[in-house]
């Protein structure tokens, strides 16, 4: 197997130093001190994964990081800031598809976790999504988000509709084939309830659509509940097309590579759960819920 390449950019050369240090022995490391230089490096060289700083004097990282898809579209981006940059990384994971936003200071483990995550993720030759059968439950009571979804895709998609727990329940339970779920629903304990969710569910993955934007909730949801996205409304129809379409790509590499089920980032640590306890989870999710209320 080919060793995995990596491009580190940061304008303190000592933290290129430490970062070199800690991967150097599972990749091909790479390092630039701004944007122009890691352009550079990457027109010339095939990089797997690139970790960019965010506040750099040249160029911000999510515009590096923006530039780096157009060049080279399969390389995945991660993003290191701090919160106060959360609405630059929402937009940019959104709009560009960055695979991830560590905040500073980084952890060692939560950054080496994240890389191996992104590693599991380079899938080589995806192959073309087969749409037929599959489902996309949308968990809304704005009816309208559920007619946007189906003008969007229920020519090529099952899209189902519940505005109501015990009937999102009944779909999560009776279809096989749901590829995404989409919820505007919010509960006291958004983390829980997605952990939950994919716990159970280990291939469904769940696009969040709010209007609340919480930095803290937000990083945790994605680092921590293994949402795919998380999306400010109200949504533009051809951001929430292209977020949907990512979703599904995301689910057809799920199931040609099953190892990702189990490596995606610290979903190795949580069980994956038998048909037979199915029902416990769902009562619990049904608590947590109805807790809310």
């Amino acid at each position: 197997m080919t060793e995995k390449t990596i491009l580190f950019v940061d304008d303190e050369r000592q933290i290129l130093t430490v970062l070199k240090s800690i991967f150097e022995n599972q990749y091909t490391v790479f390092t630039a001190s701004n944007g122009p230089d890691a352009l550079a490096i990457i027109h010339k060289q095939s990089i797997d994964i690139i970790v960019s700083d965010q506040r750099m004097p040249e160029m911000q990282g999510v515009d590096l990081l923006t530039q780096v898809k157009e060049v080279s579209p399969n390389t995945l981006g991660i993003l290191l800031g701090s919160y106060v940059d959360m609405d630059v990384f929402m937009d940019a994971i959104n709009t560009s598809d960055i695979f991830r936003f560590i905040e500073k200071p980084w952890n060692k483990e939560r950054l080496k976790k994240t890389i191996m995550a992104a590693e599991k993720k380079i899938v080589a030759g995806i192959d073309q999504i087969t749409f037929r059968n599959l489902g996309v439950l949308v968990f809304s009571d704005d009816r309208k988000v559920y007619a946007t979804i189906h003008q969007l895709f229920g020519h090529k998609l099952n899209v189902y509709y519940a505005n109501n727990l015990d009937d999102a329940l009944i779909i999560l339970e009776q279809q096989n084939e749901l590829a995404v779920i989409i919820t505007d629903i919010m509960v006291r304990d958004l983390i829980n309830f997605f952990e939950m969710l994919k716990t159970t569910y280990p291939s469904l993955v769940s696009v969040v659509l709010s209007t609340k934007t919480d930095a803290h909730i937000i990083v945790r949801l994605i680092n921590e509940g293994h949402i795919f996205r998380y999306l400010p409304k109200p949504v533009e129809k051809k951001l929430l097309e292209f977020n949907i379409n990512g979703a599904l790509k995301h689910y057809a590499e799920l199931m040609q590579d099953p190892s990702l089920l189990e490596k995606e980032e610290e979903l190795e640590e949580m069980p994956i759960v038998s048909a037979s306890k199915k029902t416990t989870f769902m009562q619990k999710l049904k608590a947590l819920l109805q807790g809310n209320s």
